[in-house]
């Protein structure tokens, strides 16, 4: 009979050891979705490598005032700008 109260006091043990574990496959699956969402937006996004504080600027800008809007927008808007700087264009490579 006392053997008994043993073996279920040994299952509250158990089930603290569960629920960090739900939390923990919890916590994957949110990251597992944000890091989906960014991977695909960062696949749109221009790439520039740059140290030209003006250029720095002026890409800040560009952004500061797109918002949320497209990156075909944004992309339009940043190639605008950068040949007004450089008298350059960005490579429509980089939109991919």
């Amino acid at each position: 009979m006392e053997m008994k109260p043993i073996v279920v006091c040994q299952q509250p043990i158990t089930q603290p050891v569960m629920k960090p574990v739900r939390d923990v496959q919890e916590g994957k699956s949110r990251t597992k979705k944000s890091r989906r969402t960014k991977k695909s937006t960062n696949k749109k996004k221009p790439v520039l490598y740059t140290l030209d504080p003006d250029v720095i600027l002026l890409v800040e800008r560009v952004a500061y005032h797109a918002g949320d809007a497209k990156s075909t927008v944004v992309n339009e808007a940043l190639r605008r700008e950068l040949s007004k700087l450089h008298s350059a264009t960005i490579p429509t490579e980089w939109e991919k």
